[in-house]
């Protein structure tokens, strides 16, 4: 049973920016994302519930964990198979840089963020995701990021690449998987 969560949004998301392997911090709007879905895990589990609570080692994704780990009572462990994907060069771009330098680039498609010549292999991605899922043994709160969770989500669902890029990515979702399926949980 694994409980995903999204990071809250970052300076860089409200701005536009990839971040893949860069950092930004969350905003104010991020931390009552934050709040609001650490609030819907403290009714689910309770107070200390017998969970383990594991991060990105990425500074976004630790603040939106240590968030958790404050309300719930709980410590916090790293993972890198949770960072998020690079996109390589495009890493620290805006949307606008990006589309000024290749026009070409359609972003309505859900996988436009791949275009990068250096991006990461999403064969790579769903194989560390995947790592990560064959090592969760108990009931496990993850913190990840919007296209890393969205591989681990279709790793876990057994989606291929394009359905789990079509993924929502919201960051104030908590997606309940169990039992095979997913639950958005609200």
């Amino acid at each position: 049973m694994i409980w995903l969560l999204r990071h809250g949004e970052t300076e860089w998301n409200r701005d536009g920016r990839l971040q893949g392997r860069f950092d930004s911090p969350l905003t104010p709007r991020g931390i009552e994302q934050v709040e609001a879905m650490s609030a819907l895990l403290l009714r689910e589990l309770g107070m200390s519930p017998d969970v383990r609570l594991v991060a990105s080692p990425r500074s976004r994704a630790v603040a939106t964990a240590l968030i958790v780990a404050r309300r719930l009572n709980l410590d916090l462990e790293t993972d890198h198979r949770l960072v998020e994907i690079t996109m390589g060069s495009w890493d620290g771009m805006t949307l606008d840089q990006i589309a000024a330098a290749h026009p070409e680039i359609d972003r309505g498609e859900p996988d436009w963020h791949l275009g990068a010549p250096d991006c990461e292999p999403l064969t790579s991605v769903r194989a560390r995701v995947a790592s990560f899922l064959a090592d969760v043994t108990a009931p496990t709160i993850a913190v990840a990021h919007g296209l890393s969770g969205k591989m681990l989500r279709g790793a876990y669902l057994g989606l291929d690449d394009a359905t789990s890029m079509r993924l929502n990515e919201r960051q104030d979702a908590v997606f309940l998987l169990d039992g095979g399926i997913e639950q958005e949980l609200r």
